[in-house]
């Protein structure tokens, strides 16, 4: 399937191509549907996610989106995410907890390339390293009002010609600042 031609979810572009394998649990208005998938060049929220595959469920009745166990794969990054988002009348929010048990600075820059362009023009691309951590994907979903901080270690770090062991930091997006 090409998420591209689904189109949107929660007013977002989804993109990627793959396998989407559906199944429905219970009536109405209690109805879940389920989507296992493997997805190739995925991209949400303005993100690269590289392969993604997991469950995603949605409970009809809740207009809530269960995210369990999302595996996004993109170069050597690896991330694993949990959370909900709330589309009811009204609403528009996310909750995920991402857990990245491995990754390197440049697949983070090529991840989140479209808001470190917009609110960190600086951001040094030619850095590199190795990451690991946690994010927090919280607010709504729209780029004005969603909040991404992640807390990271890095190792092996080079940068100008300077090599930092280990360090650490909490950096993130808030609605465009």
């Amino acid at each position: 399937v090409a998420l591209s031609e689904i189109g949107h979810l929660v007013e977002v572009p989804i993109r990627g191509t793959g396998d989407l394998h559906w199944t429905v649990k219970g009536k109405s208005p209690e109805l879940n549907l389920g989507f296992q998938m493997a997805v190739q060049d995925a991209e949400f929220l303005r993100m690269q996610l590289g392969t993604v595959t997991g469950l995603v469920t949605w409970q009809d009745g809740k207009d809530r989106l269960l995210v369990q166990d999302l595996k996004a794969n993109l170069g050597v990054m690896q991330a694993v995410a949990n959370g909900a988002l709330d589309m009811g009348p009204g609403r528009n929010d996310i909750n995920l907890d991402v857990r990245v048990p491995r990754g390197s600075l440049q697949d983070f820059d090529a991840l989140m390339t479209e808001y470190l362009q917009e609110s960190v023009p600086w951001y040094p691309h030619s850095i590199i390293g190795d990451m690991n951590g946690f994010v927090k994907v919280s607010g709504q979903v729209t780029p004005d009002r969603i909040s991404v901080v992640g807390d990271m270690t890095v190792q092996n770090v080079v940068f100008g010609g300077e090599v930092f062991n280990e360090g650490s930091f909490r950096a993130g997006y808030r609605g465009g600042d």
